[in-house]
C-alpha cells in the first residue's frame, strides 16, 4: 500500500471496524491520522506510545481526531475527520 493514499487508509480502518476486528482498524486509523507515519511517536525511538489496551488507543485516537477537528476554520468541516470519528463510535459501539 502506498504510505502517501491516507483515502486507502480510512478505508481500511472502515472496513475492519465494520467486521469486528477493532485493534486493526485502530491500528490503520492510526496511520490514516499520521498521514503515513504513526501519531503519538517517541522522539527517541519513533515508536507509537499508545497504551497496549484498547480504551487507551481508543482515547488518544479521539484525542487526536478532535484536535484536527478544531483546527478547520469556523464553520467548515473536514468529511473524512467526521469519517474517522464515526469509525471510533461504530468501534466504541462493537466492543
Amino acid at each position: 500500500m502506498d504510505p502517501d493514499c491516507k483515502e486507502a487508509y480510512l478505508a481500511l480502518s472502515v472496513s475492519y471496524t465494520n467486521e469486528g476486528m477493532i485493534r486493526e482498524g485502530h491500528s490503520v486509523l492510526e496511520r490514516w491520522v499520521g498521514g503515513g507515519a504513526e501519531i503519538g511517536q517517541d522522539s527517541d525511538t519513533g515508536r507509537l506510545e499508545l497504551g497496549q489496551n484498547k480504551l487507551e488507543r481508543h482515547r488518544v485516537l479521539t484525542k487526536e481526531l478532535m484536535r484536527m477537528a478544531r483546527m478547520m476554520p469556523e464553520g467548515d468541516i473536514d468529511a473524512d475527520v467526521q469519517v474517522a470519528l464515526g469509525v471510533l463510535f461504530n468501534a466504541s459501539e462493537v466492543s
